[in-house]
């Protein structure tokens, strides 16, 4: 099996909630501190209709970890994930293609972003991402 189908097979089994091996990763991706190098990311919308940017941003989960460090310091469960009010890519087109995703896969990190008086609600800066393929 190529490496691409294998690494759509990766992703599918994360999407439809089976679970995926960790076949390598990096040093830095543990639930025990906070990232210094990009990881990979479950990404999802928050459905929420309370005012930007306190609700609409995304709700990111770092894939094969227990726990995702969040912007603010916190840590939060696998189940829930971190809040984040921007998807933010250096990568010219990157991020605007993944935020009408419903589900993506992305690589990048959390960082820290002061919303004006709403504070620290943080951004993912991704430099890499997969959506399902669908019919």
């Amino acid at each position: 099996m190529s490496s691409r189908a294998a690494f759509l097979a990766s992703v599918f089994s994360v999407l439809l909630g089976l679970p995926l091996l960790n076949c390598g990763g990096s040093d830095n991706s543990s639930n025990s501190a906070p990232l210094t190098e990009p990881a990979y990311f479950a990404v999802r919308p928050d459905p929420r209709a309370c005012p930007s940017p306190t609700c609409g941003g995304f709700w990111v989960t770092e894939l094969n970890q227990a726990v995702t460090h969040c912007a603010d310091g916190t840590t939060a469960a696998e189940a829930q994930g971190c809040y984040v009010a921007e998807l933010n890519s250096d990568v010219p087109g990157l991020a605007m293609k993944t935020r009408p995703v419903t589900n993506a896969i992305v690589k990048g990190k959390i960082a820290a972003k002061t919303f004006g008086t709403m504070g620290n609600l943080g951004e993912i800066d991704i430099t890499d991402a997969w959506q399902p393929v669908t019919p």
